[in-house]
């Protein structure tokens, strides 16, 4: 995963800042946001901020309900032995009323009795909204709200999404040219996956290398027409107009570099880091005839 505090927009400026605080604080801390905004990674920072000594995940969503709550305290009173840990209550909404109360009293004693255990607890669900409908316990709610930080969707930190994917491309081990048709892509999609869904995305990019495909797979995830398209009026395929924006925008990369080298193929071909060959194809495909002698591309 890449670094929780990578971008610019205001959120993460105003997290990174305050992030310090948080961590050295005694206090519980509650994590909100949806799946995929980074509550695991945010977590994992804030205990490399306290300790550096590891921290320890409870999941709270545990199907065998009778179990549930005594496997969380046994885990809780394993952890209040263990010095300056961090304990992460996963999905802490799903919890039942009995674990509720295993987990208050955990976590007042711990309180009370000036362990070093760093409480934090994550949640993709407004705790309030249960809190009134009486599904989770008032008091544990004001417990667990020392601190509050709601990490927002990528979707309303749009200027950070570009500059996340070629970092992601990067840390696969490709270089990923930038392309205007690509960012203004990206910014367009909503990612209800948020992080995660990003990550998987610039992945798969990495591994195919075509940003054909990446428009074309975006474009179908969405149902939105790259900025730029005109919408007729009558029906038609999404897929295809795709495929001729994309095509549209290669021919004009390819036959600008091709003019640059005075069509000298073998030079454009380095220039845009492709081989010969896939450019030869590229040029069959796209119906450009060359406007020089064989001997250029000696």
């Amino acid at each position: 995963m890449i670094p929780f505090f990578f971008g610019n927009s205001g959120p993460l400026k105003t997290l990174d800042r305050t992030a310090p605080g948080i961590a050295r604080s005694e206090r519980p801390v509650l994590i909100e946001g949806e799946s995929g905004t980074g509550k695991d990674t945010l977590a994992a920072h804030l205990d490399t901020l306290r300790s550096q000594e590891g921290l320890l995940r409870i999941y709270c969503a545990v199907p065998e309900a009778s179990n549930a709550g005594d496997g969380a305290a046994r885990w809780m009173r394993g952890a209040l032995g263990k010095g300056a840990a961090t304990v992460l209550l996963k999905h802490v909404h799903l919890l039942g009323a009995e674990h509720q109360r295993h987990l208050l009293f955990a976590v007042r004693s711990s309180l009370d009795s000036g362990s070093a255990v760093k409480w934090l607890a994550s949640t993709n669900e407004p705790l309030e909204a249960r809190v009134a409908r009486k599904e989770f316990s008032a008091e544990l709610f004001h417990e667990l709200t020392a601190h509050r930080i709601a990490l927002p969707p990528l979707r309303e930190r749009k200027s950070d999404i570009a500059p996340l994917f070629h970092a992601m491309v990067r840390r696969a081990g490709k270089e990923c040219k930038v392309d205007s048709r690509l960012e203004d892509a990206l910014g367009a999609y909503c990612w209800p996956g948020n992080l995660r869904e990003l990550e998987n995305f610039a992945s798969g990019f990495a591994f195919h290398d075509d940003i054909e495909l990446l428009l074309e797979d975006l474009a179908t995830r969405s149902g939105f027409v790259l900025p730029g398209t005109q919408i007729p009026s009558q029906p038609f395929s999404l897929r295809e107009e795709v495929r001729k924006v994309a095509r549209r925008a290669e021919s004009e990369i390819i036959l600008k570099m091709l003019d640059q080298h005075r069509w000298n193929r073998r030079n454009t071909a380095r220039t845009l880091k492709i081989s010969y060959r896939a450019l030869l194809y590229k040029m069959r495909h796209l119906d450009l005839r060359a406007q020089a002698v064989e001997g250029w591309d000696g």
